[in-house]
Protein backbone atom coordinates (compact mmCIF):
# COMPACT_ATOMS: atom_id res chain seq x y z
CA UNK A 1 0.00 0.00 0.00
CA UNK A 2 2.96 2.47 0.57
CA UNK A 3 4.93 1.23 -2.33
CA UNK A 4 1.86 2.19 -4.39
CA UNK A 5 1.33 5.72 -3.06
CA UNK A 6 4.96 6.46 -3.55
CA UNK A 7 4.70 5.13 -7.01
CA UNK A 8 1.35 7.47 -7.48
CA UNK A 9 3.45 10.82 -5.81
CA UNK A 10 6.38 9.76 -8.19
CA UNK A 11 3.91 9.98 -11.51
CA UNK A 12 2.34 12.93 -10.25
CA UNK A 13 5.21 14.78 -10.03
CA UNK A 14 6.41 13.35 -12.98
CA UNK A 15 3.32 14.90 -14.96
CA UNK A 16 3.37 18.10 -12.84
CA UNK A 17 7.37 18.33 -14.33
CA UNK A 18 6.30 17.67 -17.82
CA UNK A 19 3.50 20.31 -17.72
CA UNK A 20 6.36 22.60 -16.71
CA UNK A 21 8.31 22.13 -18.96
CA UNK A 22 5.48 22.13 -21.99
CA UNK A 23 4.57 25.48 -20.96
CA UNK A 24 8.07 26.92 -20.90
CA UNK A 25 9.42 24.96 -23.95
CA UNK A 26 5.99 24.81 -25.81
CA UNK A 27 3.63 27.07 -24.64
CA UNK A 28 1.09 26.62 -27.83
CA UNK A 29 0.68 23.08 -26.83
CA UNK A 30 0.72 23.71 -23.19
CA UNK A 31 -2.21 26.27 -24.23
CA UNK A 32 -4.10 23.21 -26.64
CA UNK A 33 -3.67 20.94 -23.82
CA UNK A 34 -4.55 22.63 -20.62
CA UNK A 35 -6.27 26.14 -21.15
CA UNK A 36 -8.09 26.53 -24.25
CA UNK A 37 -12.29 25.93 -24.36
CA UNK A 38 -11.79 25.54 -20.32
CA UNK A 39 -10.69 28.65 -18.46
CA UNK A 40 -12.31 32.08 -19.07
CA UNK A 41 -10.82 36.01 -18.22
CA UNK A 42 -13.10 37.27 -15.28
CA UNK A 43 -13.93 40.64 -15.01
CA UNK A 44 -11.36 41.48 -12.23
CA UNK A 45 -8.68 40.08 -14.86
CA UNK A 46 -8.21 36.93 -12.66
CA UNK A 47 -8.68 33.90 -14.79
CA UNK A 48 -11.38 31.17 -13.86
CA UNK A 49 -13.94 28.78 -14.37
CA UNK A 50 -16.96 29.16 -16.25
CA UNK A 51 -20.04 28.03 -14.16
CA UNK A 52 -23.40 26.45 -14.99
CA UNK A 53 -26.59 28.85 -14.02
CA UNK A 54 -29.63 26.64 -14.02
CA UNK A 55 -33.12 27.78 -13.12
CA UNK A 56 -36.90 28.55 -14.89
CA UNK A 57 -37.22 31.98 -17.30
CA UNK A 58 -39.48 34.08 -15.35
CA UNK A 59 -39.20 37.35 -17.33
CA UNK A 60 -37.28 38.31 -20.69
CA UNK A 61 -36.63 41.88 -21.08
CA UNK A 62 -37.69 43.94 -24.02
CA UNK A 63 -33.65 44.25 -24.62
CA UNK A 64 -33.56 39.94 -24.33
CA UNK A 65 -32.49 40.15 -21.13
CA UNK A 66 -33.26 36.82 -19.00
CA UNK A 67 -34.35 37.13 -15.64
CA UNK A 68 -33.94 33.61 -13.73
CA UNK A 69 -35.35 32.19 -11.01
CA UNK A 70 -32.54 29.66 -9.21
CA UNK A 71 -32.73 27.47 -6.29
CA UNK A 72 -33.15 28.19 -3.89
CA UNK A 73 -35.46 30.84 -4.52
CA UNK A 74 -32.84 33.24 -6.25
CA UNK A 75 -33.52 35.77 -8.42
CA UNK A 76 -30.47 36.50 -11.46
CA UNK A 77 -30.22 38.31 -14.71
CA UNK A 78 -28.45 36.12 -17.84
CA UNK A 79 -27.51 38.70 -20.74
CA UNK A 80 -26.00 38.19 -24.05
CA UNK A 81 -27.47 34.85 -24.89
CA UNK A 82 -29.83 34.32 -27.52
CA UNK A 83 -33.25 34.49 -26.02
CA UNK A 84 -35.40 34.23 -29.02
CA UNK A 85 -36.43 30.54 -28.45
CA UNK A 86 -37.40 31.20 -24.80
CA UNK A 87 -40.74 31.94 -23.00
CA UNK A 88 -41.82 32.29 -19.33
CA UNK A 89 -41.90 28.79 -18.13
CA UNK A 90 -38.55 27.13 -19.49
CA UNK A 91 -36.38 25.54 -17.81
CA UNK A 92 -32.98 26.39 -18.41
CA UNK A 93 -29.09 26.00 -17.99
CA UNK A 94 -26.56 28.50 -19.27
CA UNK A 95 -22.47 28.23 -18.91
CA UNK A 96 -21.68 31.75 -17.70
CA UNK A 97 -19.39 33.88 -15.57
CA UNK A 98 -20.89 37.01 -13.03
CA UNK A 99 -20.59 40.29 -14.85
CA UNK A 100 -21.92 42.32 -12.46
CA UNK A 101 -25.07 43.53 -11.17
CA UNK A 102 -28.86 44.23 -12.93
CA UNK A 103 -31.37 46.47 -12.11
CA UNK A 104 -34.93 46.51 -13.62
CA UNK A 105 -38.04 48.07 -12.14
CA UNK A 106 -40.75 45.22 -11.08
CA UNK A 107 -44.40 44.99 -12.08
CA UNK A 108 -45.21 46.75 -8.85
CA UNK A 109 -43.09 49.84 -9.51
CA UNK A 110 -39.77 48.56 -7.31
CA UNK A 111 -36.20 49.16 -8.25
CA UNK A 112 -34.53 45.79 -7.70
CA UNK A 113 -30.88 44.64 -8.08
CA UNK A 114 -29.86 41.54 -8.91
CA UNK A 115 -26.62 39.28 -9.89
CA UNK A 116 -26.09 39.45 -13.82
CA UNK A 117 -23.99 36.82 -15.70
CA UNK A 118 -22.76 36.55 -19.18
CA UNK A 119 -21.01 34.54 -21.71
CA UNK A 120 -17.82 33.31 -20.71
CA UNK A 121 -14.57 35.03 -22.02
CA UNK A 122 -12.78 32.41 -23.27
CA UNK A 123 -9.22 32.45 -22.90
CA UNK A 124 -8.09 32.60 -26.65
CA UNK A 125 -4.38 31.27 -27.99
CA UNK A 126 -3.68 35.25 -28.69
CA UNK A 127 -4.89 36.20 -25.09
CA UNK A 128 -3.03 33.45 -23.77
CA UNK A 129 0.16 34.71 -25.76
CA UNK A 130 -0.45 38.08 -24.40
CA UNK A 131 -1.36 37.32 -20.73
CA UNK A 132 1.74 34.84 -20.70
CA UNK A 133 4.00 37.93 -22.24
CA UNK A 134 2.78 40.53 -19.22
CA UNK A 135 3.69 37.90 -16.74
CA UNK A 136 0.55 35.98 -16.03
CA UNK A 137 1.18 32.07 -14.97
CA UNK A 138 -0.96 30.18 -16.13
CA UNK A 139 1.03 27.06 -14.86
CA UNK A 140 -0.03 27.68 -11.70
CA UNK A 141 -3.92 28.34 -12.67
CA UNK A 142 -3.43 24.37 -14.52
CA UNK A 143 -2.39 23.25 -11.38
CA UNK A 144 -4.63 24.85 -9.06
CA UNK A 145 -7.50 23.24 -11.13
CA UNK A 146 -5.80 19.91 -10.98
CA UNK A 147 -5.28 19.87 -7.25
CA UNK A 148 -9.36 20.53 -7.25
CA UNK A 149 -10.27 18.35 -9.16
CA UNK A 150 -8.77 15.75 -7.24
CA UNK A 151 -10.15 17.24 -4.18
CA UNK A 152 -13.87 16.95 -5.88
CA UNK A 153 -13.04 13.54 -7.43
CA UNK A 154 -11.86 12.41 -3.11
CA UNK A 155 -8.47 11.86 -4.56
CA UNK A 156 -5.47 12.74 -2.03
Amino acid sequence: MQQEKQEREAAAAKAKQERAELYRDKPDDFFTQFVGNRFCLLEDGRVGLPITISGKVLQITPQGTILLETWPDDLVAVTDFDSSNLVDGNRVDFEAQPAGRFQYVSVMGSSKTVRKYGPPKRITAALFDQMRTNGFDFLEVVEADRANLKRICGQK
